[in-house]
C-alpha cells in the first residue's frame, strides 16, 4: 500500500557544482570575502539553516566537507547548488516509483507542502548592477566570459572559472597585464591592476599551472607539514611555499631556503598576518615597506622593534602598533613617545607603557589616570599633586590592589626595580 507523504519540514540542497574543482567554497560567515572554511563536495546534501540573497548557511546532511558554514546558490549565472524536496517528500517520491500509480479513490491524501524557496538567481539589485564583465583569454585565445562582483575573492573567480571552463581551481594563474593573482588577493586589486571597471569590464589572461605543481599545491593546502617531506624542487617552489604558509606560517621552516623567502613579499605578508614578530626574518627592504610593517604589528604590536627608522617614526603606523600593545611604544621614534594622543593610546592598552612616554607626559593627568585605572599600585608613583587627585584615587581604588610582588608583562622593557 501507499505510504502517506510527510509535510515538508526543512529545505534539503544538493551540491551540484564544482566537480572539477573540488568542490564549492565554503565560507565562514556570510560575507563573500569572509575566511575559507573549505570545500564542500559534488553531490553532498545540505540542510538550509538560513538564507540571505544569493547566500545560504547549511548545515551538512552527508557528503565531504565543512559540517556548516555560508555558501553561494550561483556564480556567474552556474548553479552550485540545487533544492531538494523535504526529506518526507523526497522519500515517498522514492516510494512511489516503487509502488506504481496511487491507487484510484485511495483515502490518503497528500499533505501540503511549504513553498518553494525563492529562485536559485536571486542576487540583490545593486550587486546586480556592479556586476562586472571579466573576459578570460588563454594564450591561444578566448575562453569564456564571467560577471563577477566587486566584492568577490579570487576564490571566488577561480571558482566562478572552473565552473565556466572546465579548469580546476588549483591549476589556474590568472594574470592582468603583467601582474599575477594572488589568491589572498581582492578581486578590487584585479580591476586596479588592470585599470578595469564594471563598465568597462576587464580581460584576464588563464595560464594552466604544471599538473605536478597543482598536486602539491592541494596537499600543501590540506596538509602544512607535508612540505617537510617533498623533494628539493617542491620546497623551492614558491607558489608551493606560498600556498603553505597560506595555511599555517610554520610551513615557511619546512621550505628549502627560509631566509630567501622572507624576502619575498607575498610570501612574507602571508607569515606576518599570522606571526607579527618574524618580521625580524624579512629583509630590510621588507622592513621599510609601510604594508608589510603594519600587517606584522596589527598581529604583534611588538614587531615595531623590526621596523625601519622612517617607519618607527610613522605616526599611523606607531598608533596601530601601540593599540596592539601598549609598550610597543618604547621602540616608536622619540617624537612619538610625546605625542600625547599615541600616549593615551599605548597607556589605555597597557599601564605599563607610561615608563616609556617622555617625562612631560608620564606627568600627565589623563594618562595618569589612564595608567593607574589599569594597574591601582602606579598611584603611588605618580608627582604628590596627582597622588592626591580625587578622580586617579577613584581609578585606582576601581580596581582590585595588585598583588604583591607584581611583575610587568614580558618585552614591557620595565623592571619591576624600577617601577
Amino acid at each position: 500500500a501507499r505510504r502517506p507523504r510527510v509535510a515538508a519540514m526543512r529545505q534539503l540542497w544538493e551540491v551540484v557544482g564544482g566537480r572539477c574543482s573540488g568542490g564549492i567554497v565554503v565560507r565562514q560567515d556570510r560575507g563573500i570575502a569572509s575566511p575559507c572554511e573549505g570545500r564542500l563536495a559534488h553531490r553532498a546534501r545540505i540542510e538550509e539553516l538560513e538564507r540571505v540573497g544569493n547566500r545560504l548557511h547549511y548545515s551538512k546532511v552527508y557528503g565531504d566537507g565543512p559540517r556548516s558554514g555560508w555558501i553561494s546558490l550561483t556564480v556567474a549565472g552556474v548553479e552550485l547548488v540545487a533544492l531538494v524536496n523535504d526529506i518526507g517528500a523526497h522519500q515517498d517520491e522514492e516510494a512511489d516509483r516503487a509502488d506504481g500509480p496511487a491507487e484510484q479513490g485511495g483515502h490518503l491524501e497528500a499533505a501540503p507542502v511549504e513553498a518553494e524557496a525563492a529562485p536559485l538567481h536571486t542576487v540583490g539589485e545593486e550587486a546586480a548592477a556592479e556586476a562586472v564583465e571579466i573576459r578570460v583569454c588563454s594564450l591561444s585565445g578566448g575562453v569564456c566570459t564571467v560577471m563577477a562582483q566587486p566584492s568577490w575573492s579570487m576564490e571566488d573567480l577561480k571558482e566562478a572559472i572552473a565552473a565556466a571552463t572546465g579548469v580546476p581551481r588549483l591549476v589556474q594563474r590568472l594574470i592582468v597585464g603583467s601582474t599575477e593573482l594572488r589568491c589572498t588577493d581582492h578581486f578590487n586589486k584585479a580591476l586596479q591592476a588592470g585599470a578595469g571597471s564594471a563598465a568597462g569590464g576587464l580581460e584576464l589572461t588563464l595560464v594552466r599551472r604544471p599538473p605536478e605543481q597543482a598536486v602539491w599545491l592541494e596537499r600543501v593546502a590540506a596538509d602544512w607539514k607535508c612540505l617537510k617531506g617533498a623533494p628539493e624542487e617542491v620546497r623551492s617552489d614558491r607558489d608551493v611555499v606560498l600556498a603553505a604558509v597560506q595555511a599555517d606560517w610554520r610551513a615557511i621552516w619546512h621550505s628549502l631556503k627560509p631566509h630567501l623567502f622572507m624576502e619575498d613579499r607575498s610570501v612574507a605578508l602571508a607569515v606576518l598576518e599570522q606571526k607579527g614578530e618574524l618580521l625580524q626574518h624579512a629583509s630590510a627592504r621588507l622592513q621599510a615597506d609601510r604594508e608589510v610593517v603594519l600587517t606584522a604589528v596589527q598581529q604583534d604590536g611588538k614587531a615595531l622593534m623590526h621596523a625601519s627608522e622612517a617607519l618607527r617614526a610613522d605616526r599611523s603606523v606607531v598608533l596601530r602598533a601601540v593599540r596592539r600593545s601598549g609598550t610597543a611604544i618604547q621602540h616608536a621614534a622619540e617624537a612619538l613617545r610625546a605625542d600625547r594622543e599615541v600616549a593615551l593610546e599605548a597607556v589605555r592598552q597597557s599601564a605599563w607603557a607610561r615608563a616609556h612616554l617622555a617625562p612631560v607626559l608620564q606627568a600627565d593627568r589623563e594618562i595618569f589616570i589612564a595608567a593607574v585605572a589599569h594597574r591601582p599600585d602606579l598611584l603611588q608613583e605618580g608627582p604628590p599633586a596627582l597622588r592626591a587627585d580625587r578622580d586617579a584615587v577613584l581609578a585606582a581604588v576601581g580596581k582590585d590592589a595588585a598583588p604583591t610582588g607584581s611583575r610587568p608583562p614580558p618585552g614591557s622593557g620595565v623592571s619591576s626595580a624600577a617601577r
